[in-house]
């Protein structure tokens, strides 16, 4: 868009080069080398933001600390960005550079400083849509993640994360029953500490990827899926929740015995409606078999979740067959300040077993922060992608309109000759901008609702149609189109009348 405006406002420009024995061809050449001097700016650009975003990420998604330290951004798709940059914008220099091959000499040289082309183009005004379409998409894309990570991360957990510190250990391949036998004696040591309340573990930790889910069954009839936790002794204490039937998991619980489980009440209910669930069997995954012995409060136990109602089967951590987790994660609930507990609980564990070493510690809401800390920074990048999209659609719709209005020139100058005013000439330039870019927005609209209904499954809070974002992303554009063509609108409306109607 820019470079075909900028050819119309050179016209005048090349007339002369070309009368002073500049050949044709050279204009090409020169219009091609700018265009191919755009793209190599353009892509220094993108790929220092390529490369310090990519860095950003790393920190943000590495597993373990050096593990990525060498992911750098590949040079072969930085080649390939490259050439298709070139390529594009040679292939859309070639329209004002034919344009400037077909320039009459004689009548731009005698036309004084204004340059003037008749006729419309269907072919920027397609553009112009197609563009500000794609921008809706973004910008709406944008709009609903926002909407959506907002409301998640505002949603109650169901627990107080304060005061809980989160401490993992290296258990190593210890036999099974004596691993066990080693949590549980790490767990009562970090218990009796002064200012703890209540000490615990669990194999997961709130944050943690990959929430598989689990199918659930408590007969043919009543079947669901829902999230199967080990944990250790006194878990709900740390969390500060109770059972409200039944009893909680104890260090009573022992392998050989029966397999004894707490679900949570959305559990309970979807199973066994109104019916008391303590004492039944359920079957998880059709392979284990369980005894319900109590019912819990329901919480978002991982953290922030998509799913508002979760299901959860809490089973005891010393009962699972085979060996105990290599990396088992204490919970431990505390008065006092961290700057005084965490020695003391490194050197718990150092006393139950020296080489026992802590690999990770932290707080839970330390932790909850994380959780969704990456799906943060894809909202901010997409947000960033957005405006830049914006930017663009903006400085395309701005060029189309210049290009139009030079096309146009003479008919401005008649009307204006036959009694209009300059706020009239404005106006219609607006409104055909606004027209052009509606059509844009109607077609970006539709492609958006399609896109988020596809994608309903992450979205959290929000309808695919969310009212909000669709009204403020319609604002948005239209505010976008009235900017971008009010200057030239400006501009038709202070052509001179007489170098106007003399122009053939």
């Amino acid at each position: 868009y820019l470079l075909l405006g900028r050819a119309v406002e050179r016209q005048r420009d090349t007339a002369v080069r070309l009368s002073l024995g500049a050949s044709r061809a050279r204009i090409v050449r020169m219009l091609l080398a700018e265009g191919a001097t755009l793209a190599l700016l353009a892509w220094i650009a993108a790929y220092v933001i390529a490369w310090w975003t990519s860095q950003a990420l790393l920190r943000i998604i590495e597993p373990r600390p050096g593990v990525l330290a060498n992911a750098k951004p590949d040079w072969t798709l930085a080649a390939y960005g490259l050439t298709m940059a070139l390529v594009a914008t040679l292939v859309f220099s070639l329209a004002p550079a034919l344009r400037s091959w077909r320039v009459p000499v004689s009548p731009l040289l005698k036309a004084g400083e204004l340059g003037i082309t008749g006729g419309r183009s269907r072919w920027t005004t397609a553009l112009v849509v197609v563009q500000f379409a794609f921008s809706v998409v973004l910008v709406t894309a944008a709009g609903l993640a926002y909407r959506s990570i907002t409301t998640l991360t505002s949603v109650d957990l169901g627990f107080n994360p304060d005061r809980i510190l989160l401490v993992t250990v290296r258990l190593g391949d210890e036999a099974g029953a004596e691993g066990f036998a080693r949590l549980e004696r790490v767990r009562e040591r970090l218990a009796a500490i002064p200012g703890v309340d209540a000490a615990s573990y669990a194999r997961r930790i709130p944050g943690a990827t990959l929430l598989a889910s689990s199918r659930i069954r408590r007969d043919e009839q009543h079947a669901t899926t829902g999230f199967i936790r080990h944990v250790g002794p006194d878990y709900l204490r740390v969390l500060g929740l109770h059972v409200i039937a039944g009893r909680e998991l104890t260090a009573n619980e022992r392998r050989g015995g029966t397999r004894v489980a707490m679900i949570n009440q959305q559990l309970a209910a979807d199973l066994f409606g109104n019916e008391p669930p303590i004492g039944y069997q359920l079957a998880i995954s059709d392979r284990e078999q369980v005894e319900i012995v109590g019912v819990v409060t329901d919480a978002l136990f991982d953290g922030p979740n998509r799913d508002s109602h979760p299901r959860y089967v809490f089973l005891a951590e010393q009962q699972m067959p085979g060996l105990p987790p290599a990396d088992p994660h204490f919970y431990i609930r505390h008065r006092g300040t961290l700057e005084a507990l965490t020695p003391l609980v490194t050197r718990a564990i150092g006393e139950v077993d020296a080489g026992m070493p802590v690999v990770f510690m932290s707080t839970m809401t330390a932790r909850l922060a994380l959780v969704f800390e990456l799906e943060g920074q894809i909202v901010s990048l997409l947000a960033g992608f957005a405006f830049i999209s914006l930017v663009i659609a903006a400085f395309g719709h701005y060029a189309v309109a210049m290009f139009n209005m030079r096309r146009r020139t003479r008919e401005f100058g008649v009307r204006m000759a036959l009694g209009a005013s300059s706020g009239r000439i404005q106006a219609a330039v607006v409104r055909e901008s606004i027209v052009h870019a509606t059509a844009g927005i109607v077609i970006g609209l539709a492609m958006s609702a399609a896109m988020a209904i596809g994608f309903r499954s992450i979205l959290f809070g929000v309808t695919p149609v969310d009212p909000i974002t669709y009204v403020a992303v319609v604002a948005l554009l239209a505010v976008t189109s009235i900017v971008a063509s009010y200057v030239p609108a400006l501009r038709a409306s202070r052509v001179n009348v007489v170098d106007a109607l003399r122009q053939e």
